[in-house]
């Protein structure tokens, strides 16, 4: 009977840490990351270009000036707000009823926290494509897939809105969401690593339960 009450004991010991281990995974996946970087950007109409990064560029009267952010997750998530401190960037024009048919715009957003891996830095390149709506209004659109860089056991993403409009005369800055999350499986490996030390226990417990009907 005193074994048996061991492995009772035995049991809720490997089931509160199993709980514990995964109420840290949930922790881990909520703690608050800073992602700090900068952007830059380019017009192309024919194949792509390559933006640099602090770089601008200015086509037919729009103009791209590069941005930068430094922002931290709240629940796993952070929005790269649209304000002169803290942006992907910003359009500007100064002519209306422009025909940019056939224009593409490429962004290039350099991450310096946090780096993929000890020493590189990602960066995520996005194109958009641009149009005129009424009133000589400049949408641009981009693919607002997010893109997706990992460090250690975290899994990052950056995307950006998916249409930023301008209006000549006035700015208007490019705003994106950034997230912050522990992959799925190191969870499931903490509660696969609990139900394993259940079943250690339940085969002692049948051990002593047969040793007990002999």
């Amino acid at each position: 009977m005193r074994a048996l009450g061991r492995i009772r004991r035995s049991a809720a010991l490997v089931a509160l840490v199993g709980v514990a281990s995964l109420a840290s995974a949930g922790s881990a996946s909520a703690q608050s990351v800073q992602f700090l970087g900068t952007t830059g950007g380019c017009f192309f109409t024919v194949g792509d270009c390559a933006p640099g990064n602090n770089v601008g560029d200015t086509s037919q009267g729009l103009t791209y000036t590069p941005g930068g952010f430094d922002v931290e997750t709240l629940d796993g998530s952070a929005t790269i707000g649209g304000n002169v401190m803290d942006n992907l960037g910003s359009f500007t024009s100064v002519a209306g009823n422009v025909n940019y048919t056939g224009t593409s715009f490429k962004l290039l957003i350099t991450f310096t926290l946090p780096t993929a891996g000890q020493q590189n830095l990602f960066t995520a390149a996005l194109t958009g494509r641009i149009n005129t709506s009424g009133a000589g209004t400049i949408v641009v659109t981009f693919d607002d897939t997010p893109q997706f860089w990992k460090e250690g056991y975290y899994t990052y993403s950056v995307n950006t809105q998916k249409n930023v409009f301008i209006t000549p005369g006035q700015t208007a800055y490019v705003t994106g969401i950034v997230t912050s999350a522990v992959p799925e499986p190191i969870s499931m490996l903490l509660l696969g690593s609990g139900l394993l030390g259940l079943g250690v226990v339940r085969r002692r417990r049948k051990k002593v339960d047969e040793a007990d009907l002999m």
